[in-house]
């Protein structure tokens, strides 16, 4: 017991220090941290470990230390990858897909693809909301980059097969990312031209959320009533365009979710311009 809460006190200390903005002394109390207690039998105390040095990649990313956050998000795969324990497991997934995004930001699209996929392929099957969560968010992130890549009707096939796919789960985490692949679709054919696909894909996102009173999948809401509009207006439909504008605004007018209160500023900025894309 004695170890576990020193192993706590160390973590708890590593994130203070992160919040004050003190990231060097952050990484110093995971650095004792992984050093005192790894390897660990205590599941506790691995978990807490595992998350040490999955938050020190973050914070060497958030650094743009690129490399270095790639080098500790293998050293968790390479380590930690076959742990079977459901709380290891879901840290592992979520490094999987972290180190996909870093992989991009060292410009290696390739093998972030081939990344999120091995995410699919380990967690695919499994029933825990939260690996599921990882294995859509590694689902979308493939299709944002085969989009920016130019693969863009591959891209929206495979944001199509990712929202059809987790279709009936009910978790509101899981309808949040699900709503995000739809909404990506969406905003891919409307960067296309394809301005007709793109209001069925965002319609699709206000059908899935129109009763939510989640205040993340809110935001999804306002965001997709946004981009309707945009994507009304792109279609030459700016009548149509400022009723969803109206519309967007007399819903959340009174809303004090700051992504949401842009959403509405924007709508009423662009409400009754005269568009020229």
């Amino acid at each position: 017991m004695g170890k576990r809460i020193e192993a706590e006190k160390l973590f708890s200390l590593a994130i203070e220090s992160g919040k004050e903005g003190n990231t060097e002394k952050e990484k110093e109390y995971y650095d004792d941290l992984i050093k005192n207690f790894h390897p660990a039998e205590d599941l506790e105390i691995k978990t807490l470990v595992v998350k040490a040095m999955a938050n020190k990649g973050v914070t060497l990313a958030q650094q743009g230390r690129i490399d270095g956050a790639h080098a500790v998000f293998n050293e968790i795969i390479d380590v930690f990858g076959d742990s079977q324990e459901l709380e290891i497991k879901r840290q592992v997934a979520s490094v999987w897909v972290n180190k996909g995004t870093v992989l991009l930001q060292l410009g290696n699209n390739r093998d972030a693809v081939k990344t999120y996929d091995g995410v699919f392929a380990l967690y695919g099957e499994e029933k825990d909301i939260f690996l599921k969560v990882q294995t859509i968010k590694a689902l979308l992130n493939k299709g944002v980059t085969l989009s920016r890549q130019g693969s863009h009707e591959q891209a929206v096939s495979l944001l199509a097969e990712t929202a059809a796919l987790y279709e009936q789960e009910r978790a509101p985490e899981i309808k949040t990312w699900v709503a995000r692949a739809v909404f990506n679709k969406g905003a891919i054919l409307s960067a296309q031209g394809n301005q007709t696909e793109a209001i069925k894909a965002f319609d699709e996102v206000l059908e899935k959320l129109k009763d939510t009173e989640d205040p993340e999948l809110k935001q999804q809401l306002a965001i997709a009533l946004f981009n309707k509009g945009m994507a009304l207006g792109k279609d030459g439909n700016s009548s149509e365009a400022n009723i969803v504008y109206e519309e967007l605004e007399k819903q959340f007018k009174n809303a004090e979710d700051p992504v949401i209160k842009q959403q509405v500023a924007n709508s009423r900025f662009y409400k009754n311009v005269n568009y020229h894309f």
